[in-house]
């Protein structure tokens, strides 16, 4: 269960939601309330006023927007003030269920949490990063070659930090390293767990990470895996956290493990990726952190990097 609630700390106070009609949005609306976050629904709508200019101006005036597809019903009121709060450089998340097959193609560049809008974990979760991410750029970035290394040299550095963590089987270490890592090769937010119960390490969220894996996604750090056992089930345990928080992937993080660990050992779930932590900084040495799991994705699932 969630036990902490992240500090609104002023940059977003306000919210517009957008659902079909009859969605029960009753959770919903008691987070952001709960976060200091006041919330415009188009019930809201005064007497006598026009739908689509009270809509425009309502969107203007607001920090966020949410968005909720689901299964059940289809609203083109809801793509209509989507693609409104689009046009004015509102923020934009969408609350999609794990059953609707496809987010419509010209919302994917958005942040999507595969949920209902019903479910607490996913919610909070959700929210408390939003809170605590930096204000994010109105279009996602487009992943292409990096114009100059991502972390460079600084990779030796990090490198030789995480073997002085390893040697001294400091675990908390090893995870700050991977944050360290994280953050100089420019990954949006990285967030770091404070309530135990979240079932991972660290929280991503990125723009460039959308296309390939959506947000969040969540990684757990291990410093060694005695075997291939140990690792499925530390596999499943970040596989149920992805699960309950309406997230789509996760990434497994090792320090050291056998030889013939490899990248895709059989008997995982899915959606989990898993990679060495020494290949991951060095990779970040002159690619993008979206780059790498943009390879690590496809080659999961297609058996390809392209």
């Amino acid at each position: 269960m969630h036990k902490k609630t992240v500090k609104n700390l002023g940059r977003i106070r306000s919210c517009y939601i957008s659902s079909p009609a009859g969605t029960d949005l009753t959770y919903l609306r008691s987070a952001l309330m709960q976060r200091g976050i006041q919330v415009v629904v188009p019930d809201d709508l005064y007497p006598g006023s026009i739908w689509s200019e009270w809509i425009s101006r309502k969107i203007a005036d607001v920090d966020l927007v949410i968005g909720v597809l689901t299964s059940e019903r289809r609203s083109q009121w809801v793509l209509f003030e989507l693609g409104q709060a689009a046009a004015l450089g509102r923020q934009i998340v969408l609350i999609a269920p794990p059953k609707l097959a496809t987010v419509p193609s010209h919302l994917k560049s958005f942040l999507v949490i595969r949920a209902g809008p019903k479910n607490r974990n996913a919610i909070d979760f959700a929210l408390d990063q939003i809170l605590a991410s930096p204000e994010r750029p109105v279009s996602p970035p487009i992943i292409s070659a990096p114009t100059r290394a991502a972390v460079g040299l600084d990779a030796n550095s990090i490198q030789a930090n995480l073997r002085a963590a390893m040697d001294a089987n400091d675990f908390r270490s090893v995870e700050r390293v991977v944050v360290q890592a994280l953050r100089d090769s420019g990954v949006d937010i990285v967030s770091e767990a404070s309530n135990p119960d979240l079932g991972a390490d660290i929280a991503i969220w990125s723009d460039a990470l959308q296309p390939f894996v959506g947000n969040p996604l969540l990684i757990e750090v291990k410093s060694r895996f005695r075997g291939t056992d140990e690792l499925r089930r530390a596999a499943n345990q970040l596989f149920n956290a992805v699960s309950s928080r309406g997230g789509n992937w996760g990434l497994l993080l090792y320090g050291q493990g056998p030889q013939d660990l490899g990248t895709d050992p059989k008997g995982l779930p899915p959606t989990i990726l898993i990679y060495s932590i020494v290949d991951l900084i060095d990779q970040l040495r002159t690619r993008s952190f979206a780059e790498v799991i943009r390879d690590l994705r496809n080659r999961r699932v297609h058996g390809v990097e392209r």
